[in-house]
């Protein structure tokens, strides 16, 4: 969250850039997955489980607690590459040569030229499949 949001695929990049705008970075803390209550529903817990959750409903335990003896994670100012979307890149890069299919300076008359373009386009249309 404290990199560039411009890294990562649009979606991902908007919700970055508007929790960014919206709040202080050095306000925020990390919260583990154990202890984090949107990973309940990841863990399988059922919905009579996650109703009677005390985790689901008020969070971990520590939020209750001073600031000061909140768990804290050090070295956490870069963003895991591994657990967000990174936008892809693809470069193409196309070169068109334009042959003559048919070289007219081949034929020595005009009626031949158009026979064989028919013969041509016959085959073409029919997939070269004979009937």
């Amino acid at each position: 969250m404290k990199g560039s949001a411009s890294k990562f695929k649009p979606f991902v990049s908007n919700r970055i850039s508007e929790i960014q705008g919206n709040t202080d970075p050095m306000s925020w803390r990390h919260c583990s997955g154990k202890q984090n209550p949107a990973d309940l529903l990841t863990r399988g817990l059922s919905s009579k489980e996650l109703i009677n959750s005390e985790k689901w409903w008020h969070g971990p335990a520590w939020l209750k607690d001073s600031e000061n003896i909140w768990p804290k994670l050090e070295g956490f100012e870069s963003m895991d590459s591994e657990t967000v979307e990174l936008k892809s890149s693809l470069i193409v890069n196309l070169t068109i040569t334009h042959e003559r299919i048919i070289d007219p300076d081949k034929y020595s008359s005009l009626l031949k030229l158009l026979r064989i373009t028919a013969y041509i386009f016959r085959f073409v249309n029919t997939d070269g499949k004979t009937s």
